[in-house]
């Protein structure tokens, strides 16, 4: 799974972490136990932040 992450501060005691994670091939390719015809979950790439404040 690639990830890719950054962090800025965004103002005095507080910072962003945006990340990146792409989800190839999720549960190694067996079939869906949800899906009524057997198909395979699809790849989806997921976005998310990250915040602190101290």
């Amino acid at each position: 799974m690639p990830e890719a992450a950054d962090q800025a501060e965004l103002a005095p005691g507080i910072t962003g972490q945006p990340t990146v994670q792409d989800i190839i091939r999720p549960g190694g390719g067996i079939a869906d136990p949800r899906s009524a015809d057997g198909r395979r979950p699809r790849n989806a790439t997921v976005f998310g932040v990250r915040a602190t404040i101290r």
